[in-house]
């Protein structure tokens, strides 16, 4: 490995890819390889040239089986790369195969820029849409995502490739669902603000990633911007932010994904085949593919109750539920 320098391009709503961002860096860093985050917002074009890295990575949360139009718009302002090894690691808030072409169209603009794309991880995190995940199950997601990270960020490093372009009839919902771009644009005029709940801090207004919000003599101004990123509505202190259209999917409040880590007594593991229903069909499988690759990587599950770290495997934790009974 002949790496000193990396940089991750990183977009990120809710603060889930910064935070996988932010464990690809430690990983690097723990190797030896200088590494700097970018965080993409409104002033991308900005953004420092990669041709000063060894190695850069692309991160994002998956919008609609898409990369937030953002990211795109990025990508296309990029300089040519001359062969730049590269990879891209994406988000979401469940493990569906829908997800597998989220990343085909960044992938040609990246190539097409001379960027030397190896490979693509995906990483579930808890929702920041739909619904808010119950504690345990925002827990285990973290401990996993934490796990495999390490696994991903040697593949990174070590040039692990992989055949990254899928066939047309799978390529298809992702590009019919680029109608969320526009959407979003839409919905976000749409944001309105409780005045019995606000209280004015203008938090929203700072975080906004594309100044899509401004406050005027106490009056909301919602422009035609919005990346539909949800970080007004996730972290606004008094939950008084309706996102329009996609208000009943609105989820308020910050997991502390890192307090909860060092919580012993949430249930860990949660998810198991004892689980029935949405949680067990959706994400099971997810779980026990992530135990076999940390098992043939020899990564173990690190939980941090609050006295010691105790590491723990989801296969064995199903067994000792088996042989309990």
């Amino acid at each position: 490995m002949d790496i000193k320098k990396a940089i991750i391009y990183v977009f990120s709503g809710s603060g889930n890819t910064l935070k996988i961002a932010r464990l690809y860096k430690d990983e690097f860093e723990a190797k030896g390889v200088e590494t700097t985050i970018y965080e993409i917002d409104k002033d991308y074009k900005n953004a420092p040239d990669a041709l000063g890295y060894d190695i850069a990575g692309f991160a994002y949360p998956i919008h609609a089986f898409n990369p937030p139009e953002i990211f795109i718009d990025f990508a296309k302002s990029l300089k040519e790369a001359k062969g730049i090894s590269s990879f891209i690691f994406k988000t979401s808030g469940e493990p569906l195969w829908l997800n597998d072409s989220s990343s085909q169209q960044l992938i040609k603009i990246l190539s097409l820029k001379g960027y030397d794309i190896i490979n693509e991880r995906h990483i579930v995190m808890p929702y920041n849409m739909i619904f808010r995940h119950r504690d345990e199950v925002a827990r285990q997601l973290y401990i996993y995502a934490r796990a495999l990270t390490k696994a991903y960020a040697e593949d990174a490093l070590y040039g692990e490739r992989e055949n990254l372009y899928l066939p047309l009839m799978k390529r298809v919902h992702s590009t019919l669902f680029k109608i969320e771009w526009g959407f979003a644009k839409f919905n976000g005029r749409l944001f309105r603000v409780s005045k019995k709940k606000c209280i004015y801090c203008g938090k929203c207004e700072r975080n906004c990633p594309v100044s899509n919000i401004r406050i005027v003599d106490k009056k909301f101004k919602f422009g035609n911007k919005c990346t539909m990123c949800t970080r007004c509505s996730m972290f606004c202190p008094t939950n008084a932010i309706n996102i329009g259209i996609l208000n009943s999917w609105k989820v308020n409040g910050d997991y502390q994904l890192d307090k909860k880590l060092k919580d012993d007594s949430i249930k860990f593991p949660y998810i198991s085949d004892e689980t029935k229903g949405l949680y067990k069909s959706v994400y099971l499988n997810y779980f026990k593919k992530a135990d076999k690759l940390l098992k043939e990587r020899n990564i173990r599950l690190e939980v941090l109750p609050s006295d010691e770290i105790g590491e723990y495997n989801l296969a064995q934790s199903i067994a000792h539920i088996e042989n309990k009974d």
